[in-house]
């Protein structure tokens, strides 16, 4: 009798340490995406008044019908229903869709196609459902390696994010790839050590 307590107790134990290290993975992943997201549009979604943010919830009700009609909105149409809307949440929306235009112009070819190939800077419609999470991680694994080390410092200037999410990376690149982390400098302020006058 105790020894079978003893052996559900280990299983029991092992199944906890399982389950405890699956949600670890999860939130790896999590992270990634978190760090995908440009800080611009962070910013907007934060900035959004209330108003904005009842019409930025309406498109999303009506791109979810869509979705489950298996139909596509376009972008004109998702112009016209916020324009009807919100006017401000329009202009915001175009003024941020060209900032990040402008930074995706600013990279080499190589790093534009990555960077466009995880639809990152579709502001309303970002694919991070199930299947889309998993494609993206893949395309994500993929545009990487194909990445070069300049590309991967241009990309880490327009977008400092990318340097967490390129760090992770590296895990899945191989031993070469150790020490080679894009990393943007900025103004280091030398530390000095303590120093006695005695």
């Amino acid at each position: 009798m105790k020894f079978l307590f003893c052996v559900l107790l280990i299983v029991a134990l092992s199944l906890g340490e399982c389950q405890s290290f699956s949600r670890i993975k999860f939130r790896r992943y999590s992270d990634v995406f978190k760090n995908l997201v440009p800080l611009e549009v962070i910013e907007f979604y934060h900035n959004m008044t209330k108003d904005e943010l009842h019409t930025f919830r309406e498109v999303k009700r009506e791109l979810f019908r869509a979705h489950l009609n298996e139909t596509e909105l376009s972008d004109e149409e998702i112009n016209g229903f916020i324009q009807e809307n919100s006017p401000s949440l329009l202009e915001k929306k175009i003024a941020l869709e060209q900032e990040l235009a402008a930074k995706i112009s600013a990279l080499p070819e190589n790093a534009q196609n990555f960077i466009k190939s995880l639809n990152i800077t579709n502001v309303l419609k970002p694919k991070f459902e199930c299947d889309a999470r998993r494609q993206c991680m893949r395309t994500l694994k993929e545009g990487y390696r194909n990445l070069s080390g300049s590309d991967k410092l241009a990309v880490v200037e327009q977008f400092p994010n990318f340097q967490r999410v390129f760090a992770w990376l590296m895990r899945f690149s191989g031993p070469e790839e150790v020490g080679r982390l894009p990393v943007k400098q900025e103004k280091v302020v030398p530390v000095v050590g303590n120093r006695m006058p005695f």
